[in-house]
C-alpha cells in the first residue's frame, strides 16, 4: 500500500505516560499507517497499558533484555513496513494532523528525503514555549556538525529508503540523534514543516546527566568525522571544547588535555576551565561552569 507509515515509539518504563502518546497516534487524521511500539526490557505495566487499546495497527514487540535507544529505534526500523518513518517519545503526544501534513509536504517536495516540524515545549506548571528551528548555516552535506537543534521525536518524517544504509549507532547511550541526524543530513537533504505539530512534555525528576556515557558518545561521533573537524577551525572548537569539558565532568583529565590540545582559538577560555576543575570538587567545579557559561 503506497504512502503507508510506520510510526516508532521506543520505550522504558513509561506506563504511566505512553497512554498520552499512543491516543496521539491513533487519532491521527491520516489513518494509512502502523504504530510500532519498541518495550526495551520494561519492568512496569506498560504491557499492560499498550495492551489496553484494542487496534490491530498496533504491534508491540518486546525485549528481555535492555538495549537502549539505539538498539530499540533499529529494532522498530527492521521491522516497519511502510514508506515512511516516523519516530514519537513515549511521553509525547502528535496533534492531530501531524501525518497528514507533514506526508504532503514531502510529497511536494520530491527532492526532500526528511523533514521535521514545529514542537510546543510544555512545562510542568503548564506554561510552554514555541520553536520552529531553521538552520542559519549554508545547506551543504556537513550542515549538521555546525548547528544542530533538533531531536529525531521531534516531529520527523524519513522517507524509509534513507535506512538502506543507515541505522543507529548501538555502540552509543547518549547523543544518538546527534550522531544519527549528522550522517542522514550527509547523504539526504531535507525541508521543514513549519508549523507546531508536537507537544513534548517536560517530566520532573529527570535522572542527571551520565557525563561518561556524554563523553564517550562525543569522543565516537568526532572518530566518525575526525578528518571534517580536524580540517575546520569552527568546527574543531565546537566539538574538541565539548569533548574537553565532558571530559572534565567526568574526571577524565587525560582525555581533557587531549581534547585541548586540538581546540584551536578558544584555549584561553579552555584553560581557565581546566584550572577551576583541578581547584574545585567536581560538583562545584561544574556549578561554577555552568555560571559561567550563562
Amino acid at each position: 500500500m503506497s504512502n503507508f507509515i510506520s510510526i516508532i515509539t521506543p520505550t522504558y518504563n513509561r506506563g504511566h505516560l505512553i497512554h498520552r502518546a499512543i491516543k496521539s497516534v491513533l487519532n491521527q487524521s491520516y489513518e494509512n499507517f502502523e504504530y510500532l511500539i519498541v518495550d526495551d526490557a520494561s519492568t512496569d505495566n506498560t504491557q499492560e497499558v499498550v495492551n489496553a487499546f484494542d487496534d490491530n495497527r498496533i504491534r508491540y514487540i518486546r525485549y528481555e533484555e535492555n538495549g537502549g535507544n539505539a538498539v530499540a529505534r533499529n529494532v522498530g526500523v527492521q521491522n516497519a513496513k511502510g514508506d515512511y518513518i516516523a519516530f514519537l517519545d513515549s511521553d509525547d503526544e502528535f496533534l492531530e494532523n501531524f501525518l497528514s501534513k507533514a506526508l504532503k509536504q514531502l510529497e511536494n517536495e520530491p527532492e526532500a528525503s526528511f523533514l521535521w516540524s514545529g514542537t510546543r515545549t510544555i512545562k510542568i506548571d503548564g506554561s510552554y514555549n514555541d520553536r520552529i528551528w531553521v538552520p542559519q548555516t549554508r545547506k551543504h552535506p556537513n550542515q549538521f556538525l555546525y548547528e544542530l537543534h533538533v531531536g529525531i521525536g521531534r516531529g520527523f518524517l524519513i522517507k524509509k529508503e534513507c535506512f538502506k544504509d543507515l541505522k543507529f549507532d548501538e555502540r552509543l547511550r547518549t547523543a544518538v540523534d546527534t550522531d544519527f541526524l549528522i550522517r542522514l543530513r550527509q547523504n539526504f537533504t531535507f525541508t521543514i514543516l513549519q508549523e507546531i505539530m508536537l507537544n513534548i512534555h517536560t517530566q520532573p525528576g529527570s535522572v542527571r546527566a551520565n557525563f561518561s556515557e556524554k563523553k564517550k558518545s562525543y569522543a565516537t561521533i568526532i572518530s566518525k568525522h575526525k578528518n571534517i573537524i580536524d580540517n575546520d577551525r569552527k568546527l574543531s572548537k565546537k566539538w574538541y571544547y565539548k569533548l574537553f569539558w565532558l571530559s572534565l565532568y567526568d574526571n577524565d583529565f587525560s582525555l581533557a588535555r587531549e581534547a585541548y590540545s586540538k581546540i584551536g582559538d578558544g584555549k584561553a577560555k579552555a584553560g581557565f576551565l581546566y584550572l577551576i576543575f583541578r581547584i574545585f570538587p567536581t560538583d562545584q567545579a561544574i556549578k561554577l561552569h555552568k555560571q559561567l557559561s550563562h
